[in-house]
This record gives C-alpha cells, sequence and structure tokens, in this order.
C-alpha cells in the first residue's frame, strides 16, 4: 500500500515516513501543496495523510484539486491540524476529509488512522491508549535525520 504524505516539516516528514515503513507501507514525501499534487499526478495513493498548515499551494488547495479531479476523489484524506485557528477549520470543513488528528500524532496513532481508511476501522490495528505514548523505537533513526 502506498501512502503520500505532506507536511511543512522535514522533521515531521521523517517521522512520518519512519513510522509508516515500519508497519509495512510504502511512503512518498511532499512539503508542500504544490509537491503534493505533482506526487499525485505521477502516483495513485491509497491514503493521503495531509498536515495543515501546509506551505506551497497549502492544504486546501491540495483538497480543492482533489475534490475537482475525478482520478482522485476517491483517496482518502487524514488531516493533521497541527497549527489550526477556527478560521482554518471553518475553510477546509467544506472538503471530504476521512479522518481529523488534532495534533501531531504519536507512530502508533498515525498506523491506526492510515489503517482504518485505508481498510476500514475494524480491520484497523487496535488504537493506541495512552494519550502522549512515547515512540522510543523511532528515536534512533530520527537522531541521524538532519
Amino acid at each position: 500500500m502506498f501512502v503520500l504524505v505532506a507536511s511543512g516539516s522535514l522533521h515531521r516528514l521523517a517521522f512520518y515516513r519512519l513510522a509508516l515503513e515500519r508497519a509495512g507501507y510504502e511512503v512518498g514525501l511532499a512539503s508542500g501543496g504544490i509537491e503534493c499534487v505533482e506526487h499525485l499526478s505521477k502516483r495513485m495513493p491509497d491514503a493521503l495523510v495531509l498536515e495543515s498548515p501546509l506551505p506551497w499551494g497549502g492544504s486546501d488547495g491540495v483538497l480543492d484539486v482533489l475534490q475537482h479531479d475525478r482520478r482522485w476523489q476517491a483517496i482518502p484524506v487524514i488531516l493533521l491540524a497541527t497549527g489550526w485557528s477556527m478560521d482554518d477549520w471553518f475553510e477546509l470543513s467544506r472538503f471530504r476529509i476521512d479522518d481529523f488528528l488534532f495534533r501531531v500524532p504519536s507512530a502508533a496513532e498515525l498506523r491506526h488512522a492510515v489503517a482504518a481508511v485505508i481498510r476500514g476501522p475494524e480491520a484497523a490495528p487496535a488504537a493506541p491508549t495512552g494519550a502522549l505514548e512515547a515512540e522510543t523505537s523511532l528515536l534512533p533513526a530520527l537522531a541521524r535525520v538532519r
């Protein structure tokens, strides 16, 4: 399964990539809205993880393209609201979004959300129970990302 992840933070992109690859997903990365749409035109993902806010075209720009292009309307979208205001929420509420995470997720939360939108909630691994779950297994690999 191929998951496309878009974030303006290179560190969070590295974290998301490691978390999803360790769960067996193939991962594509985009650091902005324009790059995300370019990736979409090259390969159809099984799920899109989209951070908001997103530079260079914005998450709203990506969602607008998804809504107006028949090829991409069925792609499940997980929106990570990492720096939101109520105005952002209102603006993005007009788009189809399959799941919202209102902070940067732990690796387990991200894997659960991706599995749920791809295979359905009943097929997803159990949701993490700790609000501040430590993902220590990823720390050595993340320390090498600079």
